[in-house]
């Protein structure tokens, strides 16, 4: 009885092997608008306007940097909000996941806090499209009570290559 199952192993151990894929070459620029998406934290928040953007994409085997040159006011106030511009991440096929961590600090009413944004996107038909999750980190104790601590606001974006 235990001779099926002993057979049925290796079969078994190579159908859950790893579901990487070799990358593909996803560097150039990308340039189109930033859509706000939806958003759980308090103050201000238009969704559905949009900006525009650019990504300047480098890429090294299955390591990838993304970074987003200042081109308009809304890539200025990026800046300010993260205090950096480059997000840094990897390949798997044509899917790429890629975090920019912030350092610069943000207040709204008496909570400090400083940010991240997690990109989740996928290059097809020379299109990056994705989302952006921006979420609060290295918050101030009255930040709870403001509703910054857990809450996230969501861009998405669907950028031609250049």
């Amino acid at each position: 009885m235990l001779r099926p199952l002993a057979a049925a192993l290796p079969a078994l151990a190579l159908a859950c092997g790893s579901s990487s894929s070799p990358p593909v070459d996803v560097s150039g620029t990308y340039t189109g608008r930033f859509t706000n998406g939806t958003s759980s934290c308090p103050g201000p928040w238009n969704m559905g306007a949009s900006n525009p953007i650019e990504f300047k994409v480098t890429q090294s085997g299955g390591n990838v940097v993304l970074q987003v040159p200042v081109t308009s006011l809304a890539t200025l106030v990026f800046a300010g909000a993260a205090g950096n511009l480059s997000f840094n991440g990897t390949v798997n096929g044509s899917h790429i996941d890629a975090l920019l961590i912030g350092s610069a600090e943000n207040t709204y009413m008496d909570c400090t806090y400083q940010l991240d944004w997690n990109l989740s996107a996928d290059v097809a038909n020379n299109t990056l499209t994705g989302t952006v999750v921006q979420s609060p980190k290295n918050v101030s104790a009255t930040c709870t009570a403001q509703k910054i601590t857990g809450c996230s606001w969501m861009y998405t974006f669907a950028l031609p290559k250049q």
